[in-house]
């Protein structure tokens, strides 16, 4: 009998709130977001979508699931494009340092807060 796989290799990134970095430096320019990690200062572009996507994590008051919703009512894309857009871009924010995943929405406290 074959192992069973899980509905999505993102199952475990949906209900999990998506919220930028804190110490993250970001700006808008002709629609593409320009952000600083803050570890080491490297610049990354973000596309429209993704850029899209970043901007609605400002704040950590959307789940992953809710952020795949999102995109596909802004961009007209399906379920699936639409969910490995979003679980990926999600991994990449967090691998690179430039976002958090948590269980509760908010933001994280600033270190200076703490």
């Amino acid at each position: 009998m074959a192992p069973q796989r899980s509905r999505s290799r993102w199952a475990h990134l949906l209900d999990r709130y998506l919220v930028q970095n804190p110490d993250t430096a970001w700006q808008t320019l002709d629609g593409e977001a320009v952000v600083v990690t803050p570890a080491d200062s490297k610049l990354h572009t973000l596309n429209e979508t993704a850029t899209f996507l970043w901007e609605l994590a400002e704040r950590g008051e959307y789940t992953v699931a809710e952020l795949v919703e999102r995109l596909r009512a802004e961009f007209e894309v399906g379920p699936i494009v639409a969910r490995r857009d979003a679980c990926r871009l999600a991994e990449e924010l967090v691998a690179k340092g430039l976002a958090v995943l948590r269980d509760a929405p908010g933001r994280p406290p600033a270190p200076w807060d703490e």
